[in-house]
């Protein structure tokens, strides 16, 4: 009988992770590298700012327990930063055996990345609720720094979700995310157009008659 952690962890990656790699590379071109990249980064991005939030506390409570949380997750914001020099290198190697064998790659089932992830996901609700429920501002730094903690540890969950997902070689072009996000919403507001190229025709045009103008 298989393990209940291993089944939700299976459950989560076909449901949830597999549809976004899948809907990424059909919307934007994009590998499930450029989805471990955007999360490393966003990862490292929450860890930093737990840094950050921890040297404050330090400030105001002078605890010394919290330079050393604060220098643990500048250690784990730096490592993940890091991780996306082997992306690149890592996407070419999947890309050669894409062409050499049809053969999809087994996920690997890590029980314990639905733990991982649902601790980060309410670590985040309860920080930013908190945030946004108190009015002393001196409080918001701990409310702060859960909520970033809570970001990063999700993000690294995802990460780890991600490159488990099934590699589709990249497109020839790639499209921006935020780019892509924008002209989408933009599009569902009433009464507000995307601009679409022009296509201007072509004329004879000699190099004299520019000298001419």
């Amino acid at each position: 009988m298989k393990n209940p952690l291993e089944s939700l962890d299976e459950l989560i990656l076909n449901k949830v992770f597999e549809p976004i790699t899948q809907y990424a590379h059909k919307k934007l071109g994009w590998t499930k590298y450029d989805l471990m990249n955007l999360t490393s980064s966003s990862a490292s991005a929450g860890y930093a700012g737990a840094a950050f939030y921890n040297c404050l506390n330090y400030i105001q409570e002078r605890n010394p327990a919290n330079l050393i949380y604060a220098g643990v997750d500048a250690l784990i914001a730096f490592v993940f930063w890091n991780f996306k020099k082997n992306f690149a290198k890592d996407e070419e190697r999947d890309i050669k055996l894409a062409l050499q064998s049809s053969a999809v790659r087994a996920p690997t089932s890590i029980p314990i990345r639905p733990l991982g992830l649902g601790f980060g996901l309410c670590a985040l609700f309860k920080g930013s609720t908190d945030i946004a429920l108190e009015n002393d501002p001196a409080q918001n730094v701990g409310n702060l720094t859960v909520t970033s903690l809570g970001m990063g540890i999700s993000l690294v969950y995802s990460f780890l979700y991600f490159k488990d997902t099934t590699f589709f070689p990249p497109r020839a072009e790639k499209k921006k995310f935020f780019k892509t996000l924008y002209e989408g919403i933009k599009s569902k507001i009433p009464g507000v157009k995307v601009p679409e190229p022009v296509t201007v025709p072509v004329q004879n045009y000699s190099l004299e008659e520019s000298f001419l103008e």
